[in-house]
């Protein structure tokens, strides 16, 4: 019995002793992690040698930057878009699709009447405003998925 426990003893105190080393591993690495970041600048990316193999081509770096001043423009501009369903004669067709759209989970779904200059009633359905792009194509998707392949984005 006592060279179970003296082996048990043995055990858990080489255990501790490794928790403890691999504590101060830890330790040391996420000091020295965090001194780098402190003394990384943003001048120092210029000094960065990046190999042939991993450098994008040039037309690829090019469109990068395109898309994102693309991005930039969109989100400073205060322009909202809307994602029309449908444009119905019928109150109850639009309400058909006004309580689809609400069920599957689209976000801001409205329906809105107007009469035109004939005299005729139209009934709107349509999901927004949208400021970004990410917002539209993951509503399209969610459309498209759902069998509504029928409709047009507008800007407002």
């Amino acid at each position: 019995m006592t060279i179970k426990n003296t082996l048990s003893l043995c055990i858990a105190i080489s255990v501790l002793a490794g928790c403890s080393q691999i504590s101060q591993s830890i330790k040391s690495v996420t000091k020295l992690g965090s001194q780098e970041e402190e003394s990384y600048t943003s001048s120092d990316q210029a000094s960065l040698v990046v190999p042939p193999s991993l450098a994008l081509p040039a037309d690829v770096a090019q469109t990068t930057k395109i898309q994102k001043r693309i991005k930039q423009q969109a989100l400073q501009s205060n322009k909202n878009y809307y994602v029309v369903v449908g444009t119905y004669p019928d109150s109850e067709q639009a309400m058909d699709t006004f309580v689809r759209l609400s069920s599957i989970g689209l976000p801001n779904a409205t329906m809105e009447s107007r009469v035109t200059k004939s005299g005729k009633s139209l009934h709107m359905v349509r999901l927004g405003p949208f400021k970004r792009q990410e917002q539209i194509d993951k509503v399209k998707d969610s459309l498209l998925s759902d069998g509504l392949s029928q409709f047009k984005v507008v800007e407002s």
